[in-house]
This record gives structure tokens, C-alpha cells and sequence, in this order.
């Protein structure tokens, strides 16, 4: 990943992947190594839709994605959690209390 602030204007790069979400999080990850990569992100944050925030009762949620599916090695997505470039919460409860705890936030604006 890189920044102005890390190559000079004039730096050549192999692949340059637009958006910083997962899917481009995902794809740098796995051309890293054999090319140079670059990874423009218009937000200045990396994560896309991934928005996490703490709310009600200081249960964290996630504003935009909520779930990583198909946790298995094949996932790219469990690389960047195994090497600790994304952080997972696990929410304490059954989908019952989320669903009724979303109900009473949405209702409150």
C-alpha cells in the first residue's frame, strides 16, 4: 500500500488497483511480491464499505460489512485477519438480540 507521502511522482508501478476496499485490499495482497503495486484510495482511510463503530452498550457493529463468509483459508479476506490487518469483533449474542438491538438504534435515529 502507499501514499504520496511514500513514492515520488515519478515511481512506476505494475498494477495499480483503485479503491482500498476488500476486494482491493484482497487483490494487492495477492500480487504483492511479484509486482510493484499501488492502491489509490479517494477516502483517507483504507476498508471501503467496512465502517466500524462501538454504539449501545459498547456492542461494536460494523456500518457497512458485517460478515466475513466462508472463513476458511481460501479466503483472502482471513489473510488480512490472520496478519492482523483487519480487526473482527464477534457479536455476544443470537441474531435475535442483534436484530432487535439494530430496531431500537434505527428507531432512534
Amino acid at each position: 500500500m502507499c501514499s504520496s507521502d511514500h513514492h515520488p511522482a515519478s515511481t512506476a508501478f505494475d498494477v495499480i488497483i483503485i479503491g482500498g476496499g476488500a476486494a482491493g485490499l484482497a487483490a494487492a495482497r495477492a500480487l504483492q511480491g511479484r509486482y510493484n503495486v499501488a492502491v489509490i484510495e479517494a477516502r483517507p482511510r483504507l476498508g471501503g464499505r467496512i465502517s466500524p463503530t462501538k454504539w449501545h452498550r459498547g456492542v461494536a457493529i460494523d456500518m457497512g460489512a458485517q460478515y466475513i463468509h466462508g472463513v476458511c483459508p481460501a479466503n483472502p479476506m482471513v489473510d488480512l485477519v490472520d496478519r492482523g490487518k483487519l480487526n473482527l469483533e464477534e457479536y455476544p449474542g443470537s441474531d435475535e438480540e442483534y436484530i432487535r438491538a439494530l430496531r431500537a438504534y434505527s428507531s432512534q435515529g
